[in-house]
């Protein structure tokens, strides 16, 4: 039999949720037969599905051992990791805002071998197992591209977090450069599908799918290059290279929707080596507290070097 008392960060969700997270071999229908024949008992009695456990809730699991241990997930890979790489932007008890380098993926994926910005986040905030809670971002960006992201360091603000980004509560603003000479403003409205070809991610145009707008704004127009800020109404993949792309205005250094030619000029003479898109602010309001939260970031070193020989 094993025994688990619940804590703040798994208090107040379905007893179902949290099995799922904790028990994450198992399926739900595992779960739901576990719990209806008493396998499962939450304070010495059986619970529904639907039941929102309490904190201090002690959860009795019936089982050995080594039929526990199938159903609880392996453990993570393990990097000796002696730094982190990003730059903290704001933080409190609640939420951390921090500045991601170009070059580091956010999560575990398929072809990713070194260590993530989740891996640097766990070992930031020195952060020990729990039951089913794990910090984690809210927002995402590209392995190539830099700046702001969002982590929940509670349950309770992660689930908030999670729901405004859901919901559009957090402005999420970039600036990138891109091809060509658009209109002084715009916004885009183009449903995007998230297809997967050889191995690789790669979002199309397409009436089946998802609804996604970005809004733009030309900040300077140095010949045929344009600085824009794009503002995302949506958090779809790829969403600012894509649509930027559909109008005949790719962001430079993308390799996969830009234009090939003019990123190997800008290989040549600038020793850019990545898509110049960098997530520079973020306002929203504090899920817990409801206090207002501006966080800027600065274009960094390689970008704003670009920036500076253009102007030459």
């Amino acid at each position: 039999m094993i025994q688990l008392k619940i804590g703040k960060d798994e208090a107040e969700q379905r007893v179902d949720k949290f099995l799922r997270k904790h028990l994450r071999k198992s399926s739900l229908a595992q779960i739901y037969k576990l719990l209806r024949t008493g396998k499962i008992k939450v304070n010495g009695k059986k619970a529904k599905p639907d039941y929102d456990i309490k904190l201090n809730d002690e959860i009795k699991i019936y089982l050995n051992e080594e039929e526990y241990k199938d159903l609880v997930s392996e453990e993570p890979k393990k990097f000796n990791l002696s730094k982190v790489n990003f730059k903290v932007l704001y933080e409190d008890d609640d939420l951390l805002v921090v500045d991601k380098p170009s070059g580091i993926s956010m999560h575990e994926g398929s072809g990713i071998t070194s260590h993530t910005l989740k891996d640097e986040l766990l070992f930031y905030l020195k952060f020990e197992k729990r039951l089913s809670f794990k910090p984690s971002f809210v927002n995402r960006l590209d392995k190539g591209t830099s700046g702001i992201v969002i982590a929940g360091k509670t349950f309770e603000a992660l689930r908030k977090l999670n729901e405004m980004i859901a919901n559009g509560e957090i402005r999420k603003s970039y600036l990138t450069l891109v091809k060509g000479k658009p209109t002084l403003e715009g916004t885009i409205s183009k449903k995007l599908l998230r297809t997967k070809m050889h191995h690789e991610v790669k979002v199309l145009i397409s009436d089946e799918g998802k609804e996604s707008i970005t809004k733009y704004k030309v900040i300077k127009q140095i010949k045929d290059i344009a600085l824009i800020e794009t503002e995302i109404l949506t958090g779809r993949t790829h969403q600012i290279r894509v649509h930027m792309a559909s109008i005949g205005h790719p962001v430079i250094g993308d390799e996969v929707y830009g234009d090939e030619k003019i990123n190997e000029e800008f290989r040549k003479n600038f020793n850019l080596r990545r898509q110049f898109l960098h997530s520079y602010k973020v306002s929203f309001k504090h899920p817990i507290t409801g206090k207002k939260i501006e966080v800027v970031s600065k274009l960094p070193k390689d970008l704003d070097f670009v920036l500076n020989k253009l102007d030459q």
